[in-house]
């Protein structure tokens, strides 16, 4: 005859899983909520929003530079050569003399 207590043990782990796991879900969607509440009144700041404005702008050619090495890098592990693309058709154009959007700096030091 078989004992009913090895499978109420893996019911009951189970339903102390699914607890813990709707509980720390449920928590997780507290913790957002609050934090989304608290960056609320920054919309309707209009101070806040110029100064993001002028932070976007300050930095948008940075942001552009990180884009294209992002690209870059993720175009060069494709192709089996990390940050190195002067072998790709129109790389000068794209990236300056040299050939990679990496300047003066070499691939390898790069690394």
């Amino acid at each position: 005859m078989r004992k009913r207590g090895g499978s109420r043990s893996s019911a009951t782990n189970s339903v102390n899983e699914l607890l813990v796991k709707a509980l720390t879900a449920y928590l997780k969607a507290l913790e957002r909520k609050a934090i989304d509440e608290a960056f609320q009144p920054m919309s309707n700041d209009r101070a806040y929003r110029r100064s993001a404005a002028k932070l976007a702008e300050e930095f948008s050619a940075s942001d552009a530079e990180t884009l294209r090495l992002s690209e870059q890098d993720l175009v060069g592990v494709v192709n089996g050569a990390r940050g190195d693309l002067s072998r790709e058709p129109g790389s000068r154009k794209r990236f300056g003399a040299e050939g990679n959007a990496a300047g003066p700096w070499s691939s390898a030091e790069m690394r």
